[in-house]
C-alpha cells in the first residue's frame, strides 16, 4: 500500500509540472489525470486510517463540489433559501460562484494540531485559505480534547473560535466558528459542521455569504433522517437584524438544507395586563423552503410610549422532537438580563 501511495504522490508530482508549464495538449490531460490520482490517494489515506484504528474513517469528504441547492436536492430555486437570501446577489456574475456548502474537505493528517495552522495553499491536498484548519476538523484529537483547549489553540494561532456543540440520535455534532483575533468583523468568517459516530467522523464548510453565526440548535432523531433545527443570529445588507432557523437533514453521509413544516404561536407578555395571543406576522417572518428569517420586531408599549425593538432569544426545547420556543427581548443587550425582562415568547410545534 505504501509503494501504491508513493507511486501515486511521484505522479501527481510529475504532472502538476507537465501542468503548471503548459505543455501543448498536455495541460488538459495532466488536470484530469491529477483529479484521479488525487482521488486515489485519498483512497490509500482513507485504507490507511482504517487499517491502523479501525473506527471513524473520514467518508464526507468524498463529495466533492456537491451544491446544496442543486434540483436534486429538493431546490428548484437555489436563491430561494435561507442560506443565500439577497445578501451578495449582484456579486455572482462578479465572481461566477454559486452558493454552495463544501462537501469535500482535503485529508491531510498531520502530526501535531499545530501543524494544520502551518499548511499552505500550494499543498497537494489543499485549495484555497484556511483550508489547512478545515481539514483538521477530520482529526479525532479534536474531538478528544476539551474543548477549552481547542479554543486555547486557536487563540495561539491567531484566531477566536465559538463551539455549538449537541447531539442528534447517534451523532455529535458541533459548529466550529472562527475568525481572525481582534477581526472588525460581528460575525465569525469561517464556519465548520463537525459530525461524528463511533465509525465515522464527517465534515463540511457552511460558511455562506450571509454573515452569521450560530447560536443554538435542537436535534429531531424520530424520523427517517436525522435532523437539526439551527439558530443563527444574522444582518442583511441593510444592516437589519435577524434571527434565523434552518433546518439540516443528515442522510448518512452529510447534512443538507431541507424543508420542515412547523407551527408557531407568538404569546405577548402585555404590562400591567395578561399575556395574550399576538399576531405572528408582527415578527416580520420571511419564509424560505428551508427556513425562517425572523426581522426585528418593533413594539410600542401601551403605557409609556417607548418603542422597543425585539428579537428571539434563547433556544429551548419544550418536548423532544415535538415542539421548542424562544424569549421575546429587547435588542440591546446592554444593562438587561434578557431572562428577566421577557416581552413574550414564540414557540414552534414541529410538525
Amino acid at each position: 500500500m505504501k509503494k501504491r501511495l508513493i507511486m501515486a504522490l511521484l505522479l501527481v508530482g510529475l504532472m502538476v509540472v507537465v501542468y503548471q508549464n503548459g505543455i501543448g495538449i498536455g495541460r488538459t490531460f495532466a488536470k484530469k489525470e491529477i483529479s484521479n490520482a488525487l482521488n486515489e490517494i485519498d483512497d490509500e489515506i482513507n485504507e490507511a486510517r482504517e487499517d491502523s484504528k479501525g473506527k471513524r474513517v473520514p467518508v464526507g469528504y468524498r463529495y466533492l463540489d456537491k451544491y446544496a441547492f442543486a434540483p436534486d436536492e429538493g431546490f428548484k430555486d437555489r436563491k430561494n433559501t435561507i442560506f443565500w437570501q439577497d445578501f451578495n446577489e449582484e456579486y455572482e456574475s462578479i465572481l461566477g460562484l454559486p452558493p454552495r456548502v463544501r462537501y469535500r474537505i482535503a485529508i491531510c493528517l498531520q502530526d501535531s494540531l499545530q501543524d494544520y495552522f502551518l499548511l499552505q495553499d500550494s499543498d497537494a491536498l489543499i485549495s484555497g485559505p484556511d483550508k489547512g484548519i478545515y481539514c483538521m476538523f477530520y482529526d479525532e484529537r479534536t474531538i478528544d480534547m476539551k474543548e477549552e483547549e481547542l479554543e486555547q489553540l486557536f487563540f495561539q494561532n491567531g484566531y477566536e473560535l465559538s463551539i455549538c456543540k449537541g447531539k442528534c440520535g447517534e451523532y455529535q455534532v458541533r459548529f466550529l466558528q472562527y475568525r481572525e483575533k481582534d477581526s472588525y468583523f460581528l460575525y465569525p468568517e469561517h464556519i465548520i459542521m463537525q459530525t461524528w459516530d463511533d465509525s465515522h467522523i464527517y465534515v463540511q464548510e457552511i460558511t455562506g455569504p450571509m454573515p452569521r453565526k450560530v447560536m443554538d440548535f435542537i436535534g429531531v432523531d424520530d424520523r427517517k433522517n436525522p435532523l437539526v433545527i439551527v439558530h443563527s443570529t444574522s444582518r442583511t445588507r441593510d444592516y437589519i437584524l435577524e434571527e434565523e432557523l434552518s433546518y439540516w437533514e443528515f442522510n448518512g453521509n452529510f447534512w443538507s438544507l431541507t424543508s420542515v413544516d412547523l407551527e408557531i404561536e407568538y404569546i405577548q407578555n402585555v404590562f400591567g395586563e395578561e399575556s395574550e395571543v399576538g399576531n405572528t406576522e408582527d415578527l416580520n417572518p420571511i419564509y424560505y423552503p428551508d427556513g425562517i428569517a425572523f426581522r426585528t420586531m418593533v413594539q410600542h408599549t401601551s403605557s409609556s410610549k417607548v418603542t422597543l425593538y425585539l428579537k428571539l432569544y434563547g433556544m429551548e426545547e419544550l418536548e423532544k422532537n415535538k415542539s421548542f420556543q424562544f424569549k421575546l427581548v429587547q435588542e440591546s443587550l446592554a444593562l438587561v438580563d434578557l431572562d428577566l425582562y421577557p416581552m413574550g415568547w414564540v414557540k414552534f410545534k414541529i410538525k
